[in-house]
């Protein structure tokens, strides 16, 4: 009721923008789909990287509990994949605490990965004698790879 008392070349130019708005938004729902899609194939890209590069390569927590392995980790360490690993490793630890804290201590803040040898139990409780290279993660945790071997 209250447009019966407006122009009709205000409710006309009113309604133009409008239509201009809804055409402005449904290009930005479409651009915003295709950026959301190359995101989704990337990640599958660094995915499938990640998964099958031959060296075992993960993500750990402050605590020192895998929270992310790729397969190379997960099958060194005696498990069928990095997700079995990073699954199970709050419950069946990876690191001796005392070598955890050790490591974490050898690892500068800010500065690029060090390499350190490391004694890693795997599944069935044996214990490797390993060579990791380790750097501080973004928001906490660590990031290494890691080889067989006393040397670094």
């Amino acid at each position: 009721m209250r447009d019966q008392h407006r122009r009709k070349d205000d409710l006309l130019t009113e309604n133009a923008k409008l239509r201009q708005q809804v055409l402005d938004l449904r290009d930005e729902a479409k651009a915003r789909h295709r950026v959301e899609q190359h995101l989704r194939e990337c990640v599958g890209h660094y995915r499938g990287l990640f998964e099958l590069i031959p060296i075992g390569a993960g993500r750990l927590d402050r605590d020192g509990r895998v929270t992310l392995a790729n397969r190379a980790l997960g099958r060194f360490l005696g498990y069928k994949s990095g997700a079995d690993l990073a699954a199970l490793s709050g419950a069946v630890p990876v690191f001796d605490p005392d070598e955890w804290t050790r490591l974490m201590a050898a690892v500068p803040e800010g500065e690029e990965p060090t390499v350190v040898r490391a004694s890693l139990r795997r599944k069935d409780g044996v214990v490797l004698e390993t060579v990791l290279r380790v750097g501080r993660a973004e928001g906490g945790g660590f990031v290494a790879h890691v080889r067989e071997g006393n040397g670094a």
